[in-house]
């Protein structure tokens, strides 16, 4: 999946470091499983949100997610049952992730005036960790 692909998941979804750390752990602990690369991503990205956010924020997403992507809950629903209950991922993991990727991502400032190069520099770091 190309760079402007995972981008897009990431502005899809709203999403911060910590949640681009775990969806990296849950995108390289489930290798190339039961789903096309599309859904695999969208699903794994969607699992990292899930798990940092309550119901009614990650609701919204999912709901937008089924909306752009019909599929997305037959898909989400198959990963899930056959590879969710194996993603137990310790906090200490995604910590180090989420330092890997501070290290290599420029500081941030706070009124996230360059946030798309943020993430696009993130995204990048995230494509070379699926590779090891």
């Amino acid at each position: 999946m190309c760079i402007r692909d995972r981008f897009y998941i990431c502005q899809l979804l709203h999403m911060n470091e910590l949640e681009m750390a775990l969806w990296s752990l849950y995108k390289e602990k489930t290798g190339d499983c039961c789903l096309d690369e599309l859904s695999l991503f969208l699903a794994t990205a969607y699992g990292a949100k899930k798990f940092f956010n309550v119901k009614q924020t990650h609701e919204v997403y999912y709901n937008e997610i089924c909306e752009k992507h019909p599929k997305f809950k037959t898909k989400y629903e198959q990963w899930s049952q056959r590879i969710g209950g194996m993603m137990s991922i310790s906090a200490e993991a995604v910590n180090a992730r989420y330092n890997n990727f501070r290290q290599v991502t420029p500081t941030i400032s706070h009124d996230y005036s360059n946030y798309n190069q943020v993430v696009e520099h993130l995204i990048s770091t995230i494509a070379v960790s699926y590779t090891h």
